[in-house]
């Protein structure tokens, strides 16, 4: 029996979903459906695709702040390399969960990815206790043309002091305790480059709760954003 790595990084991503189908809930904090997972490539691999926009364009760096098992990231690899026959610099991935996090770099090493070509961390995307996020030279910091997640809706979190002092939340704003949505949209867009796309799944009380939801929504990105 012979199989390449695409096949073998195919049937390990099935097995996954399927695991994730009869595990209820508690599944998604690891794996995103593949539908889901296929709107939000398409949406941040737009501009490798459309010839109207120019030469097909090459994402150097990829991110998923709350990675799961990786099969996001690599959904968005496979839409820009396989089919819109572009190319990607390097995949960055981070997971909090010790266990998805070395499903996630199981999933890359099974899908052919080297060691050069994907960083995946260990770490809490909230807190920012990954050095290469945390940098605070500007010139290094670390700019993405995609950004792809689906962060747990609504989780409680604990905004400190320090959080808001943050360089990711002191120009809007912290994110209520009771849910973090927010805050993880701040994260990924305090690393988004200027002609980068971001697509995050988020739950729609983001669009009308009040309180320190609301003040982000209309001192953080004007009004008329939301409308």
């Amino acid at each position: 029996f012979s199989a390449d790595t695409d096949t073998l990084g195919d049937a390990y991503e099935y097995l996954i979903g399927q695991f994730a189908a009869g595990s209820g809930k508690k599944a998604g904090e690891f794996y995103t459906p593949q539908a889901m997972s296929t709107i939000l490539s398409e949406i941040v691999s737009l501009d490798s695709k459309d010839p109207s926009r120019g030469p097909k364009k090459k994402l150097d760096k990829v991110l998923d702040f709350a990675c799961g098992s990786g099969s996001l990231l690599l959904n968005v690899r496979r839409r820009i390399v396989k089919d819109n026959k572009g190319s990607i610099g390097k995949i960055f991935g981070q997971e909090k969960n010790i266990t998805t996090y070395n499903l996630a770099r199981m999933n890359m090493l099974l899908h052919g990815l080297k060691d050069t070509e994907f960083e995946i961390h260990h770490g809490d995307s909230l807190t920012n206790d990954w050095d290469l996020l945390n940098e605070m030279n500007p010139s290094k910091k670390l700019e993405c043309d995609a950004i792809v997640a689906n962060p747990p809706f609504s989780l409680r979190w604990d905004p400190t002091d320090t959080l808001a002092d943050d360089f990711r939340f002191k120009n809007y704003g912290l994110a209520p305790k009771s849910a973090a949505d927010f805050a993880f949209l701040l994260h990924g867009f305090h690393f988004l480059s200027h002609e980068g796309t971001m697509a995050i799944i988020l739950p729609h009380g983001v669009l009308f709760r009040g309180g320190a939801e609301q003040n982000i929504r209309k001192f953080g990105f004007g009004e008329d954003y939301w409308k």
